[in-house]
C-alpha cells in the first residue's frame, strides 16, 4: 500500500459542516443595545419633564405677579408640529366691547340675530403668541402692570432660558432622527445585496467544506490503517510499543 504522509494538524483545520454551531449571541447583544437606548430615551423624557415642571412654576409666578387685563403674559402647553404639547408664551389681548362675536362653525350670519347675539356685551380676551426672542422686553410696564414689571421681566428671562434648553434637546433629537434616517437609506441597499449574496453563497461554501472534510477524513482513515499495519509488522519482529526489541542470540 502506498504510504500517505499527512500532518495531524492538517486533519483539524476543517470543521465538519454537520457539527452543531454555537447558538447565536446576536439577539442578546441587540437586547443590550435596546436597553441602552431605552435608558437614554428615559433620561431625555425625564429631563424634558423637569424643564416643563420648572416652567409651570414660573407660570404660577406670572399669574401671581400680573393683574388681569390686556397685556397679561401667560404660558400654555399647546400642540405644534412636533408630537406632544409644548410651552408657548403668549399675551392676552382684550377685544373692544361690542366687537362682533365669531360664528359657530357651519352657521351663517343673519340679520335676524339680536344685537346681543351679534356683538359681545362682555370683555373678551384673545391670545397673541409672543416672539421667541427677547421675551422679557415684551412684558407690559404701564398702568396696573408697572409696579411688578421688574419681577415679571425676571421671571420671563428664566422662562426664556428654559425654553432655549428645551429647544436644544429637541434639536438634538431632530438631528439624530435625520442622521439615522440618512444612514438607513444608504445602508439598507447594501444590506439587501449582502443578504442575497450570502443566501446564494452559503450552500456553495457548505459543499466545499463537506468535500474537503470528507477528503481529509478518508486520508486520516488511511493514515490510521498504515499505522496499524506498521504496528503489526513490528510486533512480528518482537517490537512492542514503548519497549526495546529482544536481542536474538548469535
Amino acid at each position: 500500500m502506498k504510504q500517505i504522509e499527512i500532518e495531524e494538524d492538517e486533519l483539524q483545520v476543517w470543521i465538519s459542516p454537520k457539527k452543531e454551531t454555537k447558538e447565536s449571541e446576536v439577539a442578546a447583544l441587540n437586547e443590550e443595545i435596546g436597553e441602552i437606548l431605552k435608558d437614554v430615551a428615559d433620561d431625555i423624557t425625564m429631563h424634558i419633564y423637569m424643564i416643563d415642571s420648572q416652567i409651570e412654576k414660573y407660570r404660577d409666578g406670572l399669574r401671581l405677579l400680573q393683574p388681569h387685563g390686556s397685556g397679561r403674559i401667560d404660558v400654555r402647553f399647546w400642540r405644534g408640529y412636533v408630537p406632544g404639547r409644548h410651552p408657548t408664551p403668549f399675551a392676552w389681548r382684550g377685544l373692544p366691547l361690542g366687537h362682533k362675536l365669531p360664528l359657530e362653525r357651519g352657521t351663517k350670519r343673519s340679520k335676524n340675530l339680536s344685537l346681543s347675539q351679534r356683538h359681545s356685551r362682555k370683555r373678551v380676551y384673545t391670545a397673541k403668541k409672543l416672539l421667541s426672542g427677547g421675551l422679557a422686553r415684551q412684558a407690559k410696564k404701564t398702568g396696573k402692570f408697572r409696579e411688578t414689571a421688574p419681577q415679571v421681566r425676571g421671571v420671563l428671562q428664566e422662562i426664556e432660558q428654559l425654553l432655549g434648553m428645551r429647544k436644544k434637546v429637541f434639536e438634538s433629537i431632530r438631528k439624530f432622527r435625520i442622521s439615522f434616517g440618512q444612514a438607513l437609506s444608504r445602508q439598507n441597499p447594501v444590506m439587501d445585496r449582502m443578504a442575497e449574496e450570502t443566501t446564494r453563497l452559503l450552500p456553495e461554501w457548505n459543499a466545499l467544506a463537506e468535500s474537503r472534510y470528507d477528503e481529509l477524513s478518508e486520508r486520516k482513515r488511511d493514515h490510521l490503517v498504515l499505522l496499524d499495519e506498521e504496528d503489526k509488522r513490528l510486533a512480528k519482529k518482537g517490537y512492542q510499543f514503548g519497549t526495546m526489541p529482544k536481542k536474538t542470540p548469535p
